[in-house]
């Protein structure tokens, strides 16, 4: 069976190591990727295993020695995944997971396509949220100014990603996220909510036109009922998506109340197998 990886980004204090954590913990057949890193320890630091700690020295190094699979310089430390120590070794059914910066997941993108199925999970809340979490888990005063300072910048960069969450809680953050990897690990379909009867082949075409020229588009939205994903609205987003092979972050919200379950799934998924490129 194939693995699957996981790369969870977001802005610091997004609560990305907590979410992963907590799957770990409840997963045996979960593994988190150690990568490298130039910062210096923090409390929160607890799990052993989580970061190699190098000095700058030492990072570019094995920069030099052509040993990282990606790197990325952040809030001035650098962060990286080493290609033999954990990639290089057999995970073969495994799920991976490791947090990232954007930088690095699109760097990812491209070294590994077509080497193992990577899925880009895009984690955020509130820039006052954030802050107040900085402050609560000990951060120096100058790191919290310049963690806050890249907010807006990879908030625009989550649309390149292909699910976003806001971690209101970690309850709801670790359902969601579980539902992601049985979704993509299982290659599951994603179900709509919206009937057959509602999808516009004249929208479909130009949401696809959007794409094809690189503009920004709406994200799709979703939710989970029953550990499965539906798309609440966007259904039309969705097939443009299929149709061009180009990414479309799916952005979950609290709208399971309002799901129709009696849409008919077997007609959604023919559509779907139409569009699919």
């Amino acid at each position: 069976m194939d693995s699957i990886l996981v790369f969870v980004s977001g802005s610091s204090g997004s609560g990305k190591n907590t979410i992963i954590n907590a799957l770990i913990a409840k997963n045996k057949g979960y593994k988190f990727l150690v990568s490298n890193t130039t910062r210096e320890k923090r409390p929160s630091d607890k799990r052993v295993g989580q970061y190699h700690f190098l000095t700058k020295e030492e990072f570019e190094g094995k920069i030099a020695a052509g040993e990282m699979l990606e790197y990325d310089m952040y809030n001035g430390n650098y962060y990286g995944l080493d290609k033999e120590e954990e990639l290089g070794k057999a995970h073969d059914g495994k799920v991976l997971l490791k947090d990232i910066t954007v930088k690095g997941v699109l760097n990812s993108m491209e070294v590994l396509a077509g080497k193992i199925k990577q899925v880009n999970l895009f984690v955020t809340e509130k820039k006052k949220v954030l802050k107040r979490r900085l402050i609560e888990r000990g951060e120096k005063r100058e790191n919290i100014k310049n963690r806050l300072k890249l907010y807006n910048n990879e908030q625009k960069m989550a649309r390149h990603y292909d699910y976003i969450l806001y971690n209101t809680s970690l309850d709801r953050s670790c359902t969601l996220t579980q539902a992601v990897i049985n979704t993509e690990f299982n290659n599951l379909p994603i179900l709509s909510n919206v009937s057959t009867q509602r999808i516009s082949v004249r929208r479909i075409e130009k949401v696809a036109n959007r794409l094809r020229k690189g503009k920004n588009v709406k994200p799709v939205e979703v939710t989970v009922f029953d550990d499965r994903i539906y798309i609440v609205k966007g259904a039309n987003t969705y097939l443009a998506s299929l149709s061009t092979g180009l990414n479309i972050p799916k952005l979950f919200v609290n709208k399971t109340e309002k799901l129709n379950l009696t849409v008919n799934n077997d007609e959604w998924l023919k559509v779907v197998d139409n569009y699919r490129k």
